[in-house]
């Protein structure tokens, strides 16, 4: 298929180095709809780099605050179905569920966002390079689970873990997953926040984690807003 610029493979690249000056002069917004554009160009010539440019939207779409975390995730929903047709790009599809599971979670999808980790922390313990990263997929999807305000379902969900995984008791986050789950079942905030200080004295936590974990907290003490707050977890 010919077009203006020459073939449909043409166009798509003029428009993804468009897409890609405006990233670098961080203009983020012409750089989505110039990059978007050359994902239609490439769908409709075939090559297997549209599959690319549509993550190269969802990372943009990710790093502009003006667009909505609901967009993002929209973008990377879109890649990592693209890459689950491939079955030579598993990495980059997992890549984008983690994605689709945190952005899913920062706007309040958090069963959805507990269980897509949890199927890739099932997917991770059947391969033996990415068994170690499974305790961290269970970890979040634990405190999905939290943040969803169900005790009972997310000490359920964290035996299961346990069951699945028998190093993951005696990994690092494993012993957090039981301490705050705990302490998350007993509303005791002193506990769960003494938990996190301890695993964050060796390991620093995420913003991500951070921000979720505020999110629990919260839900435990609602009139300890500001004592919540002022914990510095990053």
């Amino acid at each position: 298929m010919m077009g203006k610029y020459g073939s449909a493979s043409d166009e798509a690249h003029y428009y993804e180095e468009a897409g890609n000056a405006f990233r670098r002069a961080e203009r983020i917004k012409d750089a989505i709809t110039w990059t978007s554009e050359g994902w239609i160009k490439l769908a409709i010539g075939g090559p297997r780099r549209s599959v690319m440019c549509m993550r190269a939207v969802a990372e943009m779409s990710e790093e502009d605050i003006d667009v909505k975390p609901e967009e993002a995730l929209a973008y990377y929903k879109k890649a990592a179905d693209m890459f689950e047709m491939d079955e030579y790009s598993k990495a980059p599809h997992s890549q984008c569920m983690l994605k689709v599971a945190e952005l899913s979670a920062e706007v309040g999808k958090y069963e959805d966002a507990a269980k897509i980790f949890e199927k890739e922390g099932e997917k991770a313990l059947h391969n033996s390079m990415l068994q170690f990263g499974a305790r961290e997929h269970f970890l979040k999807a634990g405190i999905m689970w939290m943040c969803a305000g169900d005790p009972v379902t997310a000490s359920i969900a964290v035996e299961r873990y346990m069951s699945e995984d028998p190093r993951l008791a005696t990994s690092r986050e494993g012993e957090l997953l039981q301490d705050i789950t705990q302490a998350f079942s007993n509303n005791d905030v002193d506990a769960f926040v003494d938990a996190l200080h301890k695993y964050d004295s060796v390991t620093r936590l995420d913003a991500w984690k951070t921000e979720m974990l505020c999110k629990v907290k919260e839900i435990m003490a609602p009139s300890a807003e500001n004592q919540v707050n002022d914990v510095d977890l990053t």
